[in-house]
């Protein structure tokens, strides 16, 4: 249940970077909407929970930088 809710979180973030990170080249865009999810169940499958967690909170600072930054960029 937790695993497909976060498979689901991390889908809508890797779209969401996809439209929204207009600076980044178009294929690191759909990289990243590609390789996120996968690379979070590939994490929790394989490895452990400790990993899947620091993975988790990288991507939570990386989202809130890249949201500071459009605030930032839109004032």
């Amino acid at each position: 249940m937790i695993l497909k809710i976060l498979t689901g979180i991390f889908i809508f973030i890797g779209i969401l970077a996809f439209f929204k990170l207009k600076y980044l080249p178009l294929w690191l865009r759909l990289g990243l909407a590609i390789v996120m999810p996968i690379f979070l169940i590939g994490m929790i499958i394989l490895l452990s929970w400790v990993f899947a967690f620091v993975f988790i909170f990288i991507l939570i600072f990386l989202v809130l930088g890249v949201i500071w930054q459009f605030k930032v960029k839109f004032k």
